[in-house]
């Protein structure tokens, strides 16, 4: 089943491509020009790259017929398909197509999040051959990432910061273990900054601001 939307958004992002790519072809039809008038050699990607063909070329370029608009226009007008704003979902079910859009939509939204585990949580590879150990590793992965979420929650220095600032802020907390001849151990946390202070004390880890 096929279903079938326009998005002006999508067109409007199209359209600017269009104008770019547009502007950019100009622009090396103007430089080549240029070096044809002034004798210069060929650039590489104009030449054959091949030492066992010897090949004389002949450029010759529109710009000394037309305007530099009519050839910005002209060049619009060879990039633009009438497709732009258009696209199609394919499904084997048969739904209305609100429906297809919002699953779609939903689709996106799991692979950004499976994309931050693996790029800014930083679960390993899932390489082996026992479904347990598949699940384990995406159950580690979705409490990391649902603790970020949690941490945005509570706090407020954490709302607006992206996941991987996060995870790099707490992962440079160090602790040092020191220990005595009585036997007992100290514990000392340092490496602190303004965001992993501010987390662990929202966690109520600390209530005064640590001094190391």
């Amino acid at each position: 089943m096929n279903y079938y939307f326009f998005s002006r958004e999508l067109r409007d992002l199209e359209k600017k491509g269009v104008e770019k790519r547009a502007r950019k072809k100009l622009k090396e039809a103007k430089d080549l020009e240029k070096d044809l008038t002034r004798g210069k050699k060929l650039k590489k990607r104009y030449r054959i790259d091949n030492v066992l063909i010897m090949a004389t070329i002949s450029l010759q370029t529109k710009l000394s017929e037309i305007t530099e608009e009519e050839a910005y226009r002209l060049l619009l007008e060879a990039g633009t398909t009438g497709r732009e704003g258009f696209f199609c979902l394919v499904s084997d079910l048969d739904m209305d197509p609100r429906e297809a859009r919002s699953k779609y939509r939903s689709k996106d939204v799991v692979e950004k999040l499976f994309s931050s585990m693996k790029s800014d949580i930083g679960i390993r590879p899932i390489r082996t051959w026992t479904d347990n150990a598949i699940d384990g590793v995406l159950l580690v992965g979705f409490l990391a990432q649902a603790m970020v979420s949690v941490t945005r929650f509570l706090c407020e220095p954490a709302s607006s910061t992206a996941t991987k600032f996060i995870t790099d802020s707490i992962q440079k907390l160090t602790l040092t273990v020191v220990r005595r001849r009585d036997g007992e151990r100290r514990f000392v946390l340092s490496n602190f900054n303004s965001l992993n202070e501010a987390v662990l004390r929202c966690y109520g880890l600390f209530s005064e601001v640590p001094t190391m």
